[in-house]
């Protein structure tokens, strides 16, 4: 599509698209478009190539992408695309590498449950919600859930907690995304076994 090209001519283009369609069609045609941008090599989807596309774009081509989300729905998409950004050396690591993955569980587990904050490799602080919502996101979302405002709260809302205990009351609060629900909540079952297996070995060093 033109708007992936990064071209005027195609934030115009696809904004004539979208006045044509119903709002179900419109949603459609925003999945569709950041399949596209998120697509790796493989075909599967990355949150992480998506963010990298996403924040490629022109102002106005990102503008019209999410027309069809209210504004509060869509402030929290460009916040959680900049968090993401944020984290993506980490994140990258984590995706590729079993070791990194629990590397960065183990900087949030071995921390006090109530720490507001945790170190990624190069030492920069970063909110414990942050982090453990990248993690989570990772590859295991699908771009239909870009357009699913329950999702978009919910993962903006564990960016948000204050910490780690807090972050996992929110994980387990699984929004009910229609067909995808039942993905997501194995999602989410596995990444909170993550999180307990990473947090028991924390506590066996400790020993």
């Amino acid at each position: 599509m033109d708007i992936l090209q990064n071209q005027k001519k195609g934030g115009e283009k696809a904004k004539i698209a979208l006045q044509g369609l119903s709002h179900p069609e419109q949603i459609d045609f925003m999945d569709s478009i950041n399949k596209q941008l998120g697509s790796k090599s493989d075909g599967t989807f990355s949150p992480l190539v998506w963010v990298r596309k996403f924040k490629g774009l022109e102002p106005e081509s990102q503008k019209v992408l999410m027309s069809p989300l209210n504004e509060s729905s869509q402030k929290k998409v460009k916040y959680i695309a900049e968090s993401i950004d944020h984290l993506k050396s980490t994140l990258e690591e984590s995706n590729t590498s079993k070791t990194a993955y629990y590397n960065a569980l183990e900087k949030l587990t071995s921390s006090a449950p109530t720490a507001a904050v945790a170190l990624l490799a190069t030492g920069n602080p970063i909110s414990a919600g942050t982090l453990a919502t990248g993690l989570f996101m990772g590859n295991r979302i699908s771009e239909n859930l870009l357009t699913n405002p329950k999702f978009i709260n919910w993962m903006y809302k564990g960016m948000k907690a204050k910490d780690l205990n807090h972050f996992e009351r929110n994980l387990n609060r699984v929004p009910k995304v229609g067909k995808l629900t039942r993905t997501l909540t194995r999602s989410v079952q596995t990444f909170q076994n993550d999180l307990n297996k990473s947090r028991e070995d924390s506590n066996e060093k400790k020993k």
